[in-house]
Order: C-alpha cells, then structure tokens, then sequence
C-alpha cells in the first residue's frame, strides 16, 4: 500500500478525531494565507485526545473541507499506528458522495461546497494518540478572502448504505438510537432525531453556525424504531468544535483558517492547450471543444456565463477582461481575454 500523504495526513488526523468521541484539533497550520489561483493549499494538522475517552473500533472514516466553490481535493490517505493494513501502513481514502452530501445538507454557505473523502476499508482500535495529517487543495478562479473549514467523523454503517443513486440514506444516517435518550433530543420543547454519534465528531465550524442550524432540516423525517413516530431531523451534533467547553479539556482554539487568492501570472501562457482554443469575439467569447465545459468569470472571480461545448460556440457576455475555463475529460485550458 503506497504511502500518499495528503494531504493525507491530514485526514489521518481528522479521522481519529471523529472516531474518539473525544478527539479534537490542537494544531491547524496553512501552508501559506496567500496563494494564487490554480495553485495549491496545504493544510496541516494535529489531533490529539480530549480527555479519557474509550475508542470505537471497526469504523469506516470520513473527512470534509468546506472550499471556495470552484475548488478542488486533491486526494488523501491517513497513517493509523493499529489499521487493520498493519502498524503504520497509511489507510487508503476515496471520495466520497456521501459525506460531501451530508456535509452540504447540515452545513452549506454561499459560495462555497463541501468536499470529502471516505476510508476504503474499516479500521481497527484507532489508538487516539496525537497524530499528523495533511490536506491539499486546489484552488479555482475565484479571487478574494476565504475560510477554509474542516468536519471529520465516522460510522459503522457502510458508504454503499448510507448513499445510493444519489440518495443520502436518512433513517441510518440520523440514527443515533441508543444514545442521547434513544436517539431524540429536545430542542425548544420540540423533538428531534441526532446524527449518528460519530458522524459529525469534530469541526472547526463555529459555535453560532451549529447553533444556528440546529433546527435547519425539520422538514425531514426518520422513523424511530422504539416508538414507530417518524421525528424531524437535526443536523446540530458537532461533538468539538472551536470554543466549545468540556469537561476533561480547555476550549479548543480557534485557529487561522482564512487564505486570500490573488491573480496568477501569466495564466494564458500558462494553462494553453492545441486540443482546446478560445478567442474574443464581438460581444463574446468564442470557445472549441470536444464536449467540454466553459465558464467565463470577471477578473473577482464571478462566473458570467458556463456553457456545454461540443464543436464550436459562442458565449455572450459583457465587454471587459475576462477569464476563460474549458474543461474537457483530463484536459484544462484556462486563458484570459479581452471581449469588446
């Protein structure tokens, strides 16, 4: 099993956090907080366990960031000193569907999505002693200030039953029965099903955004298997998050997570590509592709136009510089242009 640090470290970290009840954060370090487009984030991280938790075992792990919307993961994998792989040996990671769902279900925010990896395979008896992780991700087009968040967690249940044909399975996915008074909390005088115990396990979202979501999803139902009634759901079930007090440990801090995207240089020399070609038209841009996809953003990063291509088009918009993005299978041309 090849060792692919991610960036994969950083899931690693995320990973054990989830799976103690009691993990959390104690270091999150940006490779930079100032990057320029197209280029990549590193994201450093350090967990440790928060206070004397017994672990959970068998679980298969979980990690979401919440990026800039056109951003990207680049991949990940995680080092756990008692996987079933063996001592040492990383944990091999996938994306995952069904995390980014449920993480853009409970927690979403405009202009921004939720990317998210899954563990390959279950893991065993996760030590919960400090450990190393690291993310990389792939910025877009998009210029300005941005926070970067992270959410890790866990469950027994298997990705292929929580999600299918596009389809978060809600009934296991808030399902917490045998916790939490058998899976109900009381939320206003109104009761409501919680997440899974470890899905939602560690977070750097703040406080006020999971408090302020705790009501969000009332008009999905679970069933309750103890009484038959079907229960709203909540998505407020974030175990550690920053500032939250507990009983074994201080406040977790709450770190730098804000990064500025600034212009690349020289992006049309840069990105061009013979299979793909894009030129300024009158009142457009003229785009040739194999079925591909172009958006035309302004130089802030706001998307003016996106259009399939399959041949050649042209897409309308204002006069002014522009920035170009084809995408097309494996192959990228991003280019800049000047529309009268």
């Amino acid at each position: 099993m090849k060792k692919n640090y991610f960036k994969v470290a950083a899931a690693g970290m995320l990973v054990f956090l989830m799976v103690a009840c009691g993990l959390r954060f104690t270091d999150i370090t940006f490779s930079s907080h100032s990057i320029e487009q197209f280029s990549n984030l590193t994201i450093d991280m350090k967990l440790e366990r928060n206070g004397d938790y017994q672990n959970n075992d068998n679980l298969y792990l979980y990690l979401g960031a919440r990026v800039p919307a056109d951003w990207s993961a680049v991949e990940m994998t995680a080092t756990d000193v008692n996987a079933i792989a063996g001592p040492g040996e990383p944990i091999e990671f996938e994306n995952s569907e069904f995390y980014a769902a449920l993480l853009e279900l409970s927690y979403p925010k405009d202009g921004y999505k939720w990317v998210a990896f899954q563990a390959k395979e279950i893991t065993a008896n996760l030590s919960g002693e400090p450990l190393n992780a690291t993310i990389t991700l792939k910025a877009g087009v998009s210029m300005g200030d941005y926070v970067i968040d992270l959410m890790g967690g866990a469950s027994k249940s298997t990705p292929a039953e929580l999600y299918s044909n596009g389809t978060i399975n809600y009934d296991l996915a808030f399902n917490n029965w045998g916790n939490n008074n058998d899976g109900l909390k009381t939320i206003n005088g109104k009761k409501y099903v919680s997440c899974q115990e470890y899905l939602f396990n560690a977070s750097t979202l703040s406080k006020a955004e999971i408090d302020a979501r705790a009501e969000s999803l009332d008009y999905i139902d679970v069933l309750c298997p103890t009484d038959g009634v079907r229960y709203p759901i909540t998505p407020s079930d974030v175990v550690n998050y920053p500032n939250k007090p507990n009983e074994d440990a201080a406040p977790d801090p709450d770190f730098d997570r804000t990064v500025k995207v600034t212009a690349a240089a020289g992006i049309d020399e840069v990105y061009e590509s013979s299979l793909i070609d894009v030129k300024a038209v009158n009142g457009g841009v003229e785009v040739t592709a194999n079925g591909g996809v172009a958006t035309v953003y302004d130089l802030a990063g706001c998307i003016l136009a996106t259009e399939y291509v399959n041949g050649t088009a042209t897409i309308a918009t204002r006069p002014g510089v522009c920035i170009v993005r084809v995408i097309e299978g494996n192959r990228t041309l991003v280019n800049k242009v000047i529309v009268k």
